[in-house]
């Protein structure tokens, strides 16, 4: 089996830590097709990449070719689009979204992604953050409310904010449709969410709404798995850093305050 990997990238993230993701993606990520670049500076892109030696064909794709009638989303809710939209993008049959500053620090292959032929569904629990499940949780209940649903099994669950994703071509498919069906398309609804104000923005999200669309919606059979901040882990704080074992798989550095210095750090311990 081979994957595509997808990267949504704005401008201010075309950046030489971007470019260290791409390089780990190429050597850890085991199944690993094409890369599918899609952002809003076609240009830096290929300056940043030009050069470098990659064991796998690199696509650059204008976001403007994708969104269309989707100008006015902003810049968050754009990448989310895309996302959802990736079916459309990619070749694969699986696609693997991957955040520009998420890093693959250490083999990620079949085992790690599917059980049964299927592709693993992940949540996460921190050790020492109960608020952040709670915040989770609050997303889920505010999508619900946009679909009219009770989501029983992923409000239990709560954060499914992995920043490596497996979505299958068959499944982003029927959630379009499911979409339409309420907002006429997925831009509608984005559009929608657009003119929120930002507390509501943080709200919505297309992991969390993938997850509630295959267990609370399709009833989709498939392994719901605890990443255990091992899997995959979220680095928020300085104190995340200096909790950091060097056990995760992948890392995603949230904050976008941290020097390059000490995302490096981090890099080096996790080879």
């Amino acid at each position: 089996m081979k994957i595509d990997v997808l990267y949504c990238v704005e401008k201010r993230d075309v950046n030489n830590l971007f470019l260290k993701s791409i390089n780990l993606c190429c050597k850890n990520f085991i199944l690993l097709n094409d890369i599918y670049i899609v952002t809003n500076d076609v240009n830096g892109v290929n300056q940043l990449i030009s050069g470098e030696n990659f064991h796998c064909k690199i696509k650059i794709i204008d976001e403007r070719t994708i969104l269309k009638d989707g100008q006015i989303i902003t810049g968050w809710y754009r990448q989310q689009m895309i996302k959802l939209l990736s079916y459309k993008i990619c070749k694969t049959k699986y696609i693997c979204c991957l955040g520009a500053d998420a890093f693959i620090l250490s083999s990620v292959d079949y085992n790690d992604l599917f059980y049964d032929e299927k592709p693993i569904l992940y949540y996460n629990r921190y050790d020492f953050s109960p608020n952040h499940l709670e915040y989770e949780r609050k997303r889920i209940e505010n999508i619900a409310i946009l679909f009219d649903i009770t989501p029983k099994l992923t409000y239990m669950l709560g954060d499914f904010i992995m920043e490596l994703m497996i979505f299958e071509d068959d499944n982003l498919k029927e959630l379009e449709l499911y979409v339409q069906k309420k907002y006429g398309s997925i831009s509608n609804l984005l559009s929608k969410l657009s003119s929120t104000n930002f507390h509501e923005k943080a709200h919505f999200g297309e992991w969390s709404l993938y997850a509630m669309f295959l267990l609370d919606i399709i009833h989709k059979n498939v392994l719901v798995k605890n990443a255990k901040s091992e899997f995959m882990l979220q680095i928020h704080s300085r104190n995340d850093i200096a909790l950091y074992k060097a056990n995760a798989k992948v890392i995603h550095i949230v904050n976008k305050f941290f020097s390059e210095q000490e995302v490096d750090s981090l890099l080096r311990k996790g080879k």
